[in-house]
C-alpha cells in the first residue's frame, strides 16, 4: 500500500528461532518465521519531492524473472495457495476500509502537519532542506521557505485520497476479477453484539468508522469470498441473520453485487460471566512463559458452554487498565492465561502491568464498561497460587499446588477450612444489607479504595453512600458485589 520502491527486494529481515515447530512456545520462540520491515525512505513512490499514488508495488512483489525475482518467490508461493490468496486479498481490503481508509489517513498526515510545521522552517533554514532546488548549488541560494513542505503535504493528502483505487486496480489486473462490491452491515442493538468481516470486528475502536459504528459500509473485491461472524456481547447471544434467517453466527459471502446482512442479538437467560479464576503474583520457579521467564500471571474462566469473545475487554488495577487484544478468544469452559510482566513484545497474552505481592484489587470488565468480575488478592507465599475453590465460584484459597489452565478443584489447599457460600440481601439496596455469617467485612470502591471497615458484624449501614457498584470482603477472603440503587 505504501508505494515503498525498495520492497521486497531491500529493507526487509526474516528469521525464526532454531528447532522444530512448538505453537505452545507462542511469538518469537515457536520456531515460526518472522519478519521485520524496516527504512521507510523509499514509500510514496521512492521520490523526496512527490508522492505516486500508481506505483504497481503487487506487480514488483510478483516478478518471475531477472535480478529480482528470487526475493519475489517466497510471497509469489504463498499467492500459489488460493487459501493464502483470499485470505491476503481480504486482508488488503480489511485494511483500506479502516486503517488505510482515506479519511483515516488524511486525518493522521493532517496530525503530523500541525506538530511538524511549527519547527519546520527552522530546519529549512539550517539545511537549506525541504527545498524547491534539485540540486545542492541551487539549494544553497535558494530563499528558505515552506513551499516544497507544503507541496509534499499536498501529494501526500492526494496519495490518501487515490491510492485504495490503484490498489484494487492492480488486483483485478493481476487476477481478472471484473468489480469490486460494496457490503453494508448492521445490528438491531449495538449494546447487544457486534459483527466481525474477514480480520476486523466492526466496533468504535475500528479506524474509520462513523460515530454510531452501525451500519457500516466496506468494498470488497468481487469472487473472493469473505467470512461474516456475529459476536454476542456479554449476557447476549446471537440469533439469525435477518435477511436470510440464517441462526449460524458465522457465514460466507461471495461478492458478485452489493449486499446487506444484519445481525439480530438477544439476551441470554444463561449467561454467566466470565471469572478471574486464579492468579500468582509471586511466580520464581513454578510456570515459565514463552520466553522462559517466571512472571505474574493471571488465569481467567469461561463456565459457559460456548466460547467468549473477549476483544476490547479490560483488566485493571489501581490506575493500570490493559485491554484483551482484538479477536482473543476464550473457548467453552476453558482457561486463558495472562503474564502480568509488563512485557507486550512477548505475545498477545502479556499485560502491560504486573501484579504486586501485596494486598491488591484486580477488576475485569466488559467493552461496555460493565464490570464483570473482581478479585481481592492477599500476599501469597512465592509460588503459590490465591484462587477460586471450588472451580469458578465466589470463594476463594491459597493454593500451595496451583492449577494454572486446570480445574482448580484439584489443587492442594494450604488452607483447609473454608468458608461457606457468603449472601447479601436485598442486594441491589438503598441504604443496609444483612449478612447471612457475623465476621469482620472491608468495603471498597470500585478503584480500590477501602471504605469501611467493620470488625464482628452482620449488617453494614450504607446510607452515606452515593448509587454505584461496591466490592465487600470478608475476613475469611469470600467477596461479593453490593449495588446501591436509591
Amino acid at each position: 500500500f505504501l508505494s515503498n520502491e525498495d520492497w521486497v527486494f531491500s529493507n526487509i529481515v526474516l528469521w525464526r528461532k532454531n528447532g522444530g515447530y512448538d505453537p505452545s512456545l507462542g511469538p518469537g520462540q515457536d520456531g515460526k518465521f518472522r519478519w521485520c520491515f524496516y527504512d521507510f525512505d523509499g514509500a510514496f513512490g521512492g521520490s523526496c519531492s512527490n508522492a505516486y499514488y500508481t506505483v504497481n508495488t503487487l506487480e514488483k512483489a510478483t516478478v518471475e524473472t531477472g535480478l529480482y525475482a528470487p526475493y519475489t518467490r517466497l510471497f509469489r508461493g504463498l499467492l500459489s495457495s488460493e487459501i493464502f490468496r483470499t485470505k491476503w486479498i481480504n486482508r488488503v481490503h480489511d485494511l483500506m476500509n479502516s486503517h488505510f481508509k482515506q479519511e483515516v489517513l488524511q486525518s493522521k498526515l493532517d496530525e503530523i502537519y500541525t506538530v511538524l510545521t511549527p519547527e519546520m522552517m527552522e530546519n529549512v533554514d539550517r539545511w537549506r532542506y525541504p527545498s524547491v532546488a534539485d540540486n545542492l548549488a541551487d539549494r544553497a541560494l535558494e530563499i528558505p521557505s515552506l513551499v516544497q513542505w507544503d507541496t509534499t503535504f499536498y501529494y501526500l493528502d492526494r496519495f490518501a485520497t487515490r491510492r485504495q483505487r490503484k490498489i484494487r486496480e492492480h488486483i483485478m489486473d493481476k487476477w481478472g476479477f471484473p468489480d469490486t462490491n460494496y457490503v453494508h452491515i448492521d445490528v438491531n442493538d449495538q449494546s447487544m453484539g457486534t459483527v466481525q468481516i474477514n480480520t476486523i470486528r466492526i466496533s468504535s475502536s475500528l479506524p474509520g468508522v462513523s460515530a454510531g459504528v452501525y451500519p457500516w459500509t466496506g468494498q470488497y473485491m468481487d469472487s473472493v469470498e469473505c467470512t461474516l461472524i456475529a459476536i454476542p456481547q456479554p449476557g447476549y447471544e446471537f440469533v439469525e441473520w435477518e435477511e436470510s434467517g440464517i441462526t449460524s453466527d458465522t457465514i460466507y459471502w461471495m461478492p458478485n453485487g452489493d449486499s446487506t446482512f444484519t445481525a439480530i442479538f438477544q439476551p441470554s437467560v444463561d449467561f454467566e460471566p466470565v471469572v478471574i479464576n486464579e492468579l500468582m503474583p509471586s511466580n520464581s520457579s513454578y510456570l515459565a512463559d514463552n520466553f522462559d521467564e517466571y512472571d505474574d500471571w493471571l488465569e481467567l474462566f469461561n463456565p459457559n458452554p460456548y466460547p467468549i469473545n473477549l476483544s476490547d475487554w479490560t483488566i485493571q488495577r489501581d490506575t493500570l487498565v490493559w485491554s484483551i487484544p482484538e479477536g482473543t478468544i476464550i473457548e467453552a469452559n476453558s482457561y486463558r492465561l495472562i503474564w502480568h510482566d509488563n512485557q507486550l513484545y512477548q505475545g498477545v497474552n502479556h499485560a502491560n502491568f504486573k501484579l504486586p505481592n501485596s494486598t491488591k484489587t484486580v477488576y475485569l470488565y466488559a467493552p461496555d464498561g460493565g464490570l464483570m468480575d473482581f478479585i481481592i488478592y492477599p500476599e501469597t507465599v512465592t509460588d503459590y497460587s490465591f484462587g477460586r475453590y471450588p472451580n469458578g465460584t465466589g470463594t476463594f484459597a491459597v493454593f500451595s499446588y496451583p492449577t494454572p489452565l486446570q480445574n482448580n478443584d484439584i489443587s492442594t489447599i494450604e488452607e483447609e477450612d473454608l468458608s461457606s457460600d457468603l449472601n447479601i440481601y436485598p442486594n441491589p439496596t438503598t441504604n443496609s444489607v444483612f449478612l447471612n455469617t457475623t465476621t469482620d467485612v472491608m468495603l471498597y470502591s470500585l478503584d480500590g479504595k477501602l471504605l469501611l471497615n467493620v470488625e464482628n458484624t452482620n449488617q453494614l449501614d450504607l446510607s452515606q453512600f452515593d448509587n454505584g457498584t461496591y466490592l465487600l470482603k470478608t475476613k475469611e477472603g469470600q467477596t461479593a458485589k453490593i449495588v446501591i440503587q436509591k
